[in-house]
């Protein structure tokens, strides 16, 4: 498997990731204390530690900002995927941010439609997706509240007009972003350096565990504006160049058997541990499995996350279609440790 590290940050990526952070930025760092304090790390102490050059980084953004509509920023937990979902298509198809004019409402809501199932696990085709009825049939089965069903619909019927606005967003925010990375240029080289040495040394376990058969190669793009973030689409990794520091405290905070302890705190979740279990008679979907154990997909989704950090299963794509199965190696080494360990 060929990887490519990026050497500098993107650019659209820092912007609309400063744009949304700048605008949430004590709720999402109260987030991150209680997703911190959840994973036995003092939360606020890793704040105080780490958060520096991000809170220089922040305020600096924050100064000289423009921002026109503050709607898209804005955000409870929820809509952040909303937001999340336009970025998408804006880092990753340069065309939307360069020609925006020139693109259909077609092209673009294929674009946003191509990202839910990515990110939802979905599979099939969007080519039949073409009317309002329809749009409301696809939205009804993904695993969202109401009310942000709702948001998306109204956002899909006028998808040209959002990306318009966020496009002028970027654009209106390059010089403040240039001016914030003036603040942060020191300590960006070494970040970045730190960074690719934890990819390349294979330690990162969920990049480890998602596997290809259709790809060979992969482009991973470090990103300091989403801190902590690990997010994937068409073979693209963004990873936060915080992401290293959160595992290794997390291992550090639970002594000199973190990793292990990691695992036996997952298996101690019984839904976990039942996905772990059902995956011993054959690879299954995402959705496959939320139904065989009565959870939404967001649910197993975030379970699978866990799981692959504790290196339990491997996600593998195949002829489109994405499917969990075991990591029979990784079970092993858990087992042998275990053994070591109480034996």
């Amino acid at each position: 498997m060929d990887i490519k590290i990026e050497d500098k940050l993107n650019p659209i990526c820092e912007i609309l990731g400063l744009l949304f952070v700048s605008q949430n930025y004590e709720m999402i760092v109260n987030e991150s204390i209680k997703e911190l304090n959840s994973h036995g790390i003092n939360g606020e102490l890793f704040i105080k530690r780490h958060f520096k050059i991000i809170d220089k980084y922040i305020k600096a953004f924050d100064k000289y900002k423009k921002v026109n509509n503050n709607e898209l920023f804005l955000l409870d937990e929820e809509d952040a995927g909303i937001f999340t979902l336009l970025s998408i298509g804006i880092i990753e198809n340069e065309e939307i941010m360069t020609n925006i004019d020139d693109c259909s409402e077609e092209k673009l809501k294929r674009e946003v439609l191509d990202a839910i199932n990515d990110v939802f696990e979905i599979e099939g085709s969007n080519e039949d997706i073409d009317s309002t009825d329809k749009i409301l049939e696809f939205i009804d089965k993904l695993d969202l509240s109401k009310n942000i069903k709702w948001r998306l619909l109204v956002v899909l019927k006028d998808l040209k007009k959002y990306y318009k606005e966020l496009v002028i967003e970027v654009e209106n925010n390059r010089q403040a972003y240039n001016e914030a990375y003036k603040v942060v240029e020191k300590y960006v080289p070494k970040l970045i350096s730190d960074f690719t040495k934890y990819i390349g040394s294979g330690e990162c376990e969920l990049l480890n565990n998602i596997k290809n058969s259709e790809q060979d190669s992969y482009v991973i793009v470090p990103t300091l504006s989403m801190m902590n973030s690990f997010f994937e689409y068409k073979n693209t990794y963004h990873i936060g160049l915080l992401y290293e520091l959160i595992y290794k405290e997390q291992i550090k905070a639970m002594g000199n058997k973190g990793e292990l302890v990691l695992q036996l705190k997952a298996l101690a979740d019984k839904s976990k541990l039942e996905i772990v279990s059902l995956l011993k008679s054959e690879p299954m979907y995402s959705l496959e499995i939320a139904e065989r154990l009565g959870l939404t997909p967001a649910t197993v989704s975030y379970h699978m996350t866990v799981l692959l950090e504790s290196n339990m299963v491997i996600v593998e794509k195949k002829n489109g279609k994405v499917y969990y199965s075991l990591n029979s190696t990784g079970i092993e080494k858990f087992i042998e440790e275990l053994n070591r360990t109480l034996l």
